[in-house]
């Protein structure tokens, strides 16, 4: 598996997601879960160079029907949609406590990490799912989304049959670390109270890779500035799993 690293700095109210980037490559490297060969970065979006990384994505995810992202802040989701594949998706599914997605005309061009659902869901074909959601001031907000909260993971099962019934061929799956609990991953800007398990993110988000034709899949919001030992054990182990899928 390909692994693309996006250290973009710009689009969060809280620094230190930008350091995140280069600790998890270093780390899935000196873990010997992924060859270094097999990492690279997107540090700039200028046209010649982009064009060239382009080329390498696209055929990186024809051979290995997927390919994992590690971004800063959630911004990053948008830059890999928007920039990067520009390609459309049947489903997307989005693991964040929070529902990304704000309707106020101010905040319609730019790009921040509260509204990047307003500039990606263009390009999704189907349905857009928010798991693990448990900030509520935004639900009305979000009436467009399937939200599944972490409360509704008690049920596993019913939230297999959920995955089951929408899983399709084309997929995006972007993981904000903020949707697992903070006592299990502590190390992100945004924490909300309870939230997923992570045993309950990775078993999803391998039965969603599992049944799908190609998957793209990012993670993002890991802040080593807030903690770092516990959270980049918690990413190796996610990266680790979907590497062997």
């Amino acid at each position: 598996m390909k692994i693309v690293g996006l250290p973009i700095s710009n689009g969060s109210k809280i620094p230190g997601c930008e350091l995140g980037v280069n600790e998890i490559i270093n780390h899935v490297i000196n873990s010997g879960i992924i060859d270094r060969s097999d990492i690279y970065l997107i540090e700039n979006f200028n046209d010649s160079y982009l064009s060239y990384r382009k080329k390498q994505i696209y055929r990186d995810l024809k051979n290995d029907k997927k390919i994992l992202f590690i971004g800063s802040n959630h911004v990053c989701t948008t830059y890999i949609m928007n920039d990067i594949l520009n390609i459309k998706f049947d489903n997307l599914y989005i693991f964040d406590a929070h529902c990304d997605f704000d309707n106020r005309i101010e905040y319609e061009k730019n790009r921040y990490n509260w509204n990047i659902i307003n500039h990606i869901r263009k390009f999704i074909d189907n349905e857009i799912f928010v798991l693990g959601y448990r900030y509520f001031d935004k639900q009305m907000e979000c009436s467009f989304v399937n939200t599944i909260t972490d409360l509704d993971f008690i049920d596993y099962d019913h939230i297999l049959e959920v995955i089951a019934q929408s899983i399709s061929k084309n997929i995006y799956i972007s993981i904000d670390m903020d949707s697992i609990n903070p006592v299990e991953f502590p190390g992100t800007s945004f924490k909300e109270p309870a939230g997923l398990y992570l045993r309950e993110l990775i078993t999803t988000v391998k039965k969603l890779i599992f049944n799908s034709n190609y998957c793209v899949i990012d993670i993002c919001e890991f802040n080593p500035l807030i903690e770092k030992d516990m959270s980049l054990r918690a990413i190796e182990r996610i990266i680790r799993e979907i590497n062997y899928i």
